[in-house]
């Protein structure tokens, strides 16, 4: 029968008896039973190495097997299938208590130690004993354990380690108890942020120094001494406390602080088992009374300082952070909390009494300067670790493409994760096979597989079965060719690469040795030695420094570099000597899709070449392309107002005149693709209420946190062009949103988050006015840009505010001429032909008749530039497709197309392969009889002066009529 409450013999626990109650624990809940027995208790006892139970097995020559195996044979019968965690058996508290009162009694200890659990076995066995653990205890004299227990148990690990006890002196391990028992709640829940700074363990922390004074006066504050960092994941909040340790360890800080420890809590490890009611609080409230008592300054680091919140309240507990609200208070303990803007907005703001104990601290995101300053500094380490050189344009295109292209992340934090995986791309392709060469092997490999696959059919005599065929024979030779001649490229690559690395490590080593003398900074040494880059296959440099000249050896790399790109050939680099902006803009490629090209290519080349990119596939629209090419330049430059979009553009015109076209292609060439463009329809926002679909639903509205269409499109793409189409036909309360974007360059959410569109270039389509333009095609065509927008001005103005429509470009796309219709058909059918070469290998040839037919077919319809297409749909591509499928069919191979016009229609002539040809020339004797056949056919080749007939062909080509 219990006498003592259940809670105050748990309390009683020493560190081992309490671990092996925890393991008691888990092995009921492992198999499911409902209950935590003395016999898990007894196994759990014998897994803790050091402590009493070991000691007291080995004195009383217990084997240990033979008891662990009668123990679980014991559980094996114990009831299974729980649902909710275990409960302590009443018998397991009573040897508890049992314990308690032998260890007091008996031995004066004030905690039950699993020694005195032991004993109370031996003492009572028929009551505590399974019937097939009897055995073993049952001829113990429990007496001699008592009497001689610390004898017994000498060497254990356990006992309070008391010194003014003379009954433990001398006995259990006096002073080597305390490790075990007075482990520090600090030590075991924390981590010692000074002593790793005193150790060299943490990285300098740089463009932070008005922030971490911010958090030195707050410190230094008599009451209400805590900080809060709040920014967004990335900004550097753990990387701030961390500079608060090293200056605390240079003493560069406010006599209240000096001589103080900082302490990064661990809240998984004061989370990590604690199930039970009130485990979770009692570790907080001994590291918090830790803190107080301690005799030494120590200031709390608390990271994702919400997770206190709630803390303890799931397991029945009360919530954890109104455990530290009164120290907070009165100053006792001073604490930096993290946490990011959303969890703050969600748990700290609902919580009054918790915010006024904190001093706000805003961390915001550093500018791309920042960004290089703080990349230079963590460079050496970077350096270091990789045994790798990085350039300084290297820091700067992590810095500036990162922000480009790697959205919804924050500097500093993205730009690192890019330089330090292009650091390991470096190093590891200065060892390994390069990509390039391994993909030509396996390529190899995967052939070589199927002509053997091909061959065993072939073999077989297997149904489907054909002969391996010569173009497997040809690719396999033409990649073998071309893996030697990459092979060797690689070893001239890496041998002049390491010849590099070896005249930069003497040129470093030369450096050290002018400077040993001189008193330099720490971080410039550092980043020398680490500016001597070495891989594991450069061969060891047996050259001194002092017996070269600097100079000669800088012209020597400077004619190895020379020699690398001579030797490349202007194709891509085998081996890298460094990390450069060429690597940096491949890796972000590989995470984004984004042709690193478009990347590492000078923007000003790109932006002086918009106007002809455009040109050249937008016919007909030279006004409009200029106007739109001079604003992408000011752009560039920064000449645009800081607040404004890069460009806001409202694109007025007749149907298919390369209005979306426009937009598309300037996502191609300005940003890197087509993924960079977002095309939202604005003819489905023609009620009131649609604007939260763009924005986002407010809060209390159903989809409140999930973001709109347009705003998350800019969130997450912050370069890119947004094209909004048919803008006529939104609402036009749906449009007030776009007054802030267009001028300010900021759209707010629904969740009230400014979204930035500075670096988006907007445009918007409208069929408005486009009545008058058709009706005026001559007139239009000689006028000028100004001209057309003042005379489309009324029309605008009937659908929108005048305020909104001073904020737009507007720009007029003409009716397509004659001359445009034409260049327009010729585009489409050389991207018909490019395709027919691509999937079928066929040519595809047409004379000026074909260009006419479809300019007339287009002419009646005020499609545009949209009816090309489908005239090449409807009456072209049919017939194509249509021989194609029964050449395949027939397993006959097309040469080539040939298109004509006659009689309003197409005619088609499909030419067979050459081989074909030739062979039917053995054959011409048997082709006489279809004279009007080869007659065509003669006619059909002679196209523009590009082919000659033959009357020798053995099968004769096939004319097809569509129209």
């Amino acid at each position: 029968m219990l006498k003592v409450s259940k809670e105050r013999i748990l309390s009683k626990l020493n560190t081992y008896s309490r671990e092996a109650l925890k393991r008691a624990s888990e092995m009921a809940i492992e198999q499911s039973q409902f209950e935590v027995t003395v016999s898990h208790l007894l196994l759990a006892m014998m897994e803790q190495p050091g402590g009493d139970t070991g000691k007291l097995l080995s004195v009383l020559r217990i084997q240990p097997e033979r008891l662990e195996a009668k123990l679980r044979k014991s559980l094996d019968h114990a009831r299974r299938g729980a649902q909710d965690l275990p409960e302590f058996a009443t018998l397991l508290l009573e040897l508890l208590q049992d314990a308690l009162m032998l260890g007091s009694g008996e031995l004066e200890e004030d905690n039950i130690r699993t020694g005195t659990i032991f004993a109370a076995v031996a003492q009572n066995p028929d009551r505590y004993c399974h019937f097939y653990v009897f055995s073993e205890f049952e001829a113990l004299d429990s007496r001699a354990i008592l009497t001689g227990f610390y004898d017994l148990v000498k060497g254990s690990m356990e006992g309070n380690g008391d010194p003014s006890n003379p009954a433990r002196e001398g006995g259990a391990n006096g002073a080597g108890d305390a490790p075990i028992q007075s482990e520090s709640a600090l030590h075991k829940f924390g981590r010692n942020m000074t002593e790793q700074a005193k150790n060299g363990e943490i990285d300098p922390v740089f463009c932070r120094d008005t922030e971490i004074a911010q958090m030195t006066d707050i410190l230094s504050r008599r009451r209400k001494n805590n900080p809060i960092l709040v920014g967004d994941p990335g900004v550097g909040k753990t990387a701030l406390a961390e500079g608060l340790a090293l200056k605390i360890v240079e003493g560069d800080v406010p006599a209240a602080l000096q001589g103080a420890a900082l302490w990064e809590l661990d809240l998984g490890a004061l989370q990590a088992g604690a199930s039970v009611k009130g485990e979770f609080e009692r570790r907080l409230k001994a590291v918090l009374d830790e803190v107080i008592s301690a005799p030494e300054k120590i200031v709390l680091f608390i990271d994702e300082a919400h997770t206190l919140i709630g803390g303890g309240a799931a397991a029945g507990g009360s919530d954890a952070a109104n455990l530290l609200k009164p120290a907070l208070a009165r100053g006792q303990i001073r604490a930096i909390a993290a946490t990011t803007w959303s969890e703050y907005k969600k748990y700290f703001e609902k919580d009054a009494a918790l915010t006024r104990r904190f001093q706000l601290i805003k961390l915001a995101e550093p500018t791309i300067d920042q960004c290089v300053t703080i990349l230079r500094g963590l460079r050496p380490q970077y350096e270091s670790q990789h045994n790798v050189y990085i350039s300084d344009a290297a820091l700067h295109a992590a810095a500036a493409l990162s922000v480009r292209y790697l959205t919804g992340r924050q500097l500093p934090d993205k730009a690192f994760d890019v330089l330090d995986t292009a650091a390991v791309r470096v190093a590891a392709g200065q060892s390994a096979q390069p990509r390039e060469l391994d993909w030509l092997n396996k390529r190899i490999a995967m052939l070589e597989r199927e002509r053997a696959d091909r061959d065993r059919d072939s073999r077989m005599a297997a149904i489907g079965a054909g002969t391996s065929g010569d173009h497997i024979e040809e690719t396999i030779a033409r990649l073998h060719a071309q893996a030697e001649k990459l092979q060797h490229r690689w070893q001239v690559e890496k041998q002049k690469v390491n010849r590099v690395i070896e005249l930069r490590t003497l040129i470093a080593k030369g450096h050290e040795a002018a400077n040993d003398e001189t008193d330099l900074v720490a971080h410039d040494t550092a980043a020398d030695e680490a500016g001597a880059t070495r891989v594991a296959d450069v061969p060891e440099v047996t050259e001194t420094a002092e017996q070269h000249d600097p100079e000669a050896l800088r012209a020597e790399i400077v004619s190895l570099l020379a020699e690398l790109r001579d030797a490349r050939r202007n194709e891509t680099a085998l081996v890298e000597f460094e990390v450069g902006e060429g690597v940096i803009a491949d890796v972000i490629s590989d995470w984004t899709g984004v042709p690193a090209s478009a990347m590492s290519d000078d923007d000003a080349d790109r932006i002086l070449g918009l106007g002809d990119a455009l040109r050249s596939v937008i016919k007909g629209q030279d006004l409009a392309i200029e106007v739109i090419h001079d604003r992408m330049k000011a752009a560039r430059l920064d000449l645009v107002r800081d607040s404004a979009p890069r460009g806001v553009f409202l694109l007025v015109g007749p149907s298919g005149v390369g209005k979306t076209e426009t937009a598309e292609q300037v996502a191609l060439n300005l940003f890197g693709g087509r993924q960079f463009l977002s095309v939202i329809n604005m003819s489905e926002y023609q009620e009131k209420h649609t604007v939260s679909r763009l924005i986002g639903s407010p809060p209390g509205y159903v989809g409140y946190g999930e973001g709109g269409i347009l705003t998350e499109a800019i969130r997450k793409m912050p370069y890119s062009v947004v094209l909004l189409d048919e803008v006529e036909k939104a609402h036009p309360d749906v449009m007030n949103i776009f007054y802030q974007g267009f001028d300010k360059g900021v759209i707010n959410d629904g969740e009230g988050r400014e979204i930035d569109c500075r670096n988006v270039v907007f445009f918007m389509t409208s069929n408005l006015g486009s009545d008058a333009l058709m009706q005026n095609r001559e007139t239009v065509e000689s006028a000028s840009m100004e001209a057309l927008e003042k005379a489309l001005r009324p029309h605008l103005q009937e659908h929108f505010k005048p305020a909104l429509l001073a904020r737009m470009r507007i720009l007029c796309f003409k009716p397509l001429s004659s001359e445009s219709i034409q260049q327009i058909i010729d585009l489409k059918l050389n991207g018909l032909a490019a395709r027919l070469k691509k999937v079928r290998g066929m040519e595809l040839r047409w004379n000026d008749s074909v260009l006419a037919l479809i300019e007339d077919l287009c002419a009646h319809a005020d499609n545009g530039a949209r009816m090309v297409e489908q005239v090449i749909d409807r009456w072209i591509l049919p017939s194509i497709a249509e021989e194609a499928l029964q050449r395949i069919s027939d397993h006959v191979s097309l040469d080539g197309l040939e298109l004509d016009a006659a009689d309003g229609g197409f005619v088609m002539t499909f030419l067979p392969e050459i081989a074909d040809a030739a062979n039917g020339a053995d054959a011409d004797t048997n082709t006489d009889t279809d004279t009007d056949t080869d007659t065509d056919t003669e006619a059909g080749l002679d196209v523009e002066g590009n082919g000659s007939g033959t009357e020798d062909d053995d099968i004769p080509e096939k004319e097809a009529r569509a129209g």
